[in-house]
């Protein structure tokens, strides 16, 4: 089966889940399939922010807060867990406001990413065998 999925650029959902969920696909069809459906939420979170009227100021140190914490945990979003954003957070001092803050921030990118409205959902978090409902970080159900 050829694919034709170009990973650099944005790439629909389903095409993504479709590669997670064959088992002929390989390992670096896989790979290339969950990085893309890991990048759409990172791509669309601040188009979605500005749609609630946020600022700049605002949107932009969140989206940075989500990307250190990617970077930190070497994970797909659908994969992060509550001990991996209290090792991130208590890994050096901050004062309880900032911690909290990190916390309200990383709930809210976990409840955009997971949420069902958003196509990639059906994807990655459904497909990829861990999570069966919402992210375990996104405060609401989870499905483990």
């Amino acid at each position: 089966m050829t694919r034709n999925l170009r990973m650099t650029g944005a790439v629909a959902a389903s095409d993504a889940a479709r590669v997670l969920r064959d088992p002929a696909a390989t390992s670096a069809e896989r790979s290339a399939a969950g990085s893309a459906l890991a990048q759409a939420p990172f791509r669309t979170s601040g188009k979605q922010q500005r749609a609630r009227f946020l600022k700049d100021n605002t949107i932009g140190p969140r989206l940075e807060l989500v990307r250190r914490f990617a970077v930190f945990t070497n994970q797909y979003p659908w994969q992060w867990e509550p001990a991996e954003a209290e090792a991130f957070i208590t890994r050096s001092p901050v004062a309880v406001s900032t911690a909290r803050n990190y916390q309200n921030t990383l709930r809210l990118f976990c409840g955009y990413a997971s949420a069902a409205r958003y196509g990639w959902r059906t994807g990655a978090w459904s497909s990829s065998g861990r999570h069966r409902g919402r992210s375990s970080m996104s405060g609401t159900r989870s499905g483990m």
